[in-house]
């Protein structure tokens, strides 16, 4: 029973879940030199919460800014006595900063246990003349492998060491490797590192 309640304790701390629980806010930000993601959602119930988000990206070759509305869903759940495994979609739309319709779509796949976590997560998004043509979307994959080296502090800070591969092709620097340090403290999540490469990584959510 002890082991049950660490882990849903820790499952709103490993990762940041789009889905949370009935009632819950959460505000999530992501920002790196090349790029940033704001994201607010409410969830309605246990599988499903309404979302509004603001994505920033500089490729390569242009730049893209879109304001969205989508829908984050949960739809697989497995728990365990000693792990938990989660897979969400989401799904909608909005504008870009030339007000063209723009279409968005992401995944996220997790299996963690109260010291260990494995993730993977794909997005994409873009204008909705593009669909014939997906290869011209732009779209990130990122997988991750993080642990908690000591035992699960459920009252104090939890400090995760967490290594993130990133894929995005349109960008200036299409793989990306970085270590980094998460940290949990009561309803607010943050983390920080830089890649190998030299570019920083700064992620944070905070659960209302």
């Amino acid at each position: 029973m002890w082991k049950t309640l660490v882990l849903i304790f820790l499952s709103s701390s490993a990762l940041a879940h789009p889905v949370t629980y009935k009632g819950g806010v959460a505000m999530f930000s992501m920002h790196r030199p090349d790029s940033t993601q704001l994201q607010a959602n409410y969830t309605l119930n246990r599988h499903f919460a309404i979302a509004a988000s603001h994505i920033r990206k500089n490729f390569h070759h242009d730049a893209a800014e879109v304001s969205l509305l989508h829908a984050n869903i949960l739809a697989y759940r497995r728990n365990s006595a000693q792990s938990q495994s989660n897979i969400y979609l989401s799904v909608g739309g909005g504008l870009n900063a030339q007000t063209e319709a723009n279409g968005f779509a992401a995944i996220q796949l997790d299996h963690e246990t109260d010291h260990f976590y494995s993730a993977f997560s794909g997005q994409t998004f873009g204008s909705l003349a593009q669909f014939q043509t997906p290869s011209d979307l732009p779209f990130s994959l990122r997988g991750r492998l993080g642990v908690l080296p000591f035992a699960p502090n459920v009252d104090g800070l939890q400090i995760w060491a967490v290594v993130q591969t990133t894929w995005e092709p349109h960008m200036h620097q299409p793989v990306e490797i970085t270590p980094m340090l998460r940290f949990f403290y009561q309803n607010v999540l943050w983390e920080t590192g830089v890649s190998i490469d030299g570019t920083p990584w700064f992620q944070m959510m905070v659960h209302l």
